[in-house]
């Protein structure tokens, strides 16, 4: 093989090769339609219970994920789609509790804090209201998440939702020309 066709050669592989790491590295920044479910479980005087056996199953596909609880009474499951959740937790000599509606939205934590009673394994509570505390305990982010519902019922022209950008404070220009800035920058 001449010198020539195999340099040819060697620079189509090193091109695909950082084709390839450029596309790679591109998918690791797909993630953020994903939430998280952190447990935290405890007995009846506050003490945290390790060991607890957790089961999170979803309701939409019954996809099933279990865990354990650490040493401080905690777990956390990550990368999860969004959806409905059902919750299990059980330790012997417990009564099992178990979390029927456990709301998984996109890049937020839901807490669960989960205070398991004494009793047979056999004793199950069932909590039916939603899971989600009023004071969000793992996040000192300011937030919200908006559905796709409340984006329709904008009045925004066209409802094309870059024009949302130039309804937040901060923002200078006209809608007209789509330039602008926020704060000063572009």
């Amino acid at each position: 093989m001449s010198f020539k066709r195999w340099r040819n050669l060697c620079s189509g592989c090193v091109a695909s090769l950082l084709l390839l790491a450029f596309v790679s590295v591109a998918a690791w920044g797909q993630h953020g339609s994903e939430g998280r479910i952190s447990v935290t479980v405890t007995d009846p005087t506050g003490s945290v219970v390790q060991g607890a056996q957790l089961e999170l199953r979803d309701v939409s596909t019954n996809e099933v994920r279990k865990a354990n609880t650490q040493a401080n009474g905690t777990y956390i499951f990550v990368n999860l789609p969004l959806g409905v959740y059902r919750l299990s937790v059980s330790k012997g000599g417990f009564k099992t509790q178990v979390f029927d509606s456990v709301l998984v939205q996109a890049t937020k934590t839901t807490d669960i804090p989960a205070t398991l009673s004494v009793g047979a394994l056999t004793e199950t509570v069932e909590v039916s209201a939603g899971a989600t505390p009023l004071v969000e305990t793992t996040s000192s982010a300011i937030g919200n998440v908006i559905d796709l519902k409340s984006i329709e019922s904008l009045p925004i022209n066209g409802r094309d939702l870059t024009a949302m950008t130039q309804l937040v404070p901060g923002y200078t220009g006209t809608l007209r020309d789509g330039g602008g800035t926020w704060n000063g920058l572009p």
